[in-house]
Formats: C-alpha cells, structure tokens, sequence
C-alpha cells in the first residue's frame, strides 16, 4: 500500500501529540516521587531535578519494621 502525503503528515503530527500528551501525564508522576524519595532540607529548598542528589527512602523505612500485621491472629 502506498503511504500518501497526507497519511504521513497525519501520523507525524499524531505521534507529537501522544508523546506531548504522555510527557503531560507523566511528569506529575515523576515529581511526586522525586519529592518522596528525596531528603526533606533539599525538597524544602527547591533543589529537585530530575535525579534526586541525596537518595533517601523514608517512608519504606518506617513502614518496613511493621511486621506484625504478618501475624495470624488466634
């Protein structure tokens, strides 16, 4: 099948936009988790990028000593 012109503009700007659309969608993502696996005086600042600069996991941390609701209950 031969691929017209407008087939192929049409497919351009389609996959633009998707990926426009999928960087807009994403990025609140990528924020959120860079503010919960980052130290709290850096996020307080405003000195986030996109790779943390001191890697801290706080919340699985104090989540991950609770073991007793791995416990049956009798």
């Amino acid at each position: 099948m031969r691929h017209r012109w407008k087939d192929i503009a049409f497919d351009t700007v389609n996959t633009c936009a998707l990926v426009c659309l999928m960087i807009v969608t994403l990025y609140p993502f990528l924020h959120v988790l860079a503010y919960s696996l980052n130290d709290a005086v850096d996020s307080m600042r405003g000195d986030l990028t996109f790779f943390p600069a001191n890697l801290r996991c706080p919340t699985t941390r104090s989540s991950s000593g609770m073991t007793h609701w791995l416990t049956p209950r009798l």
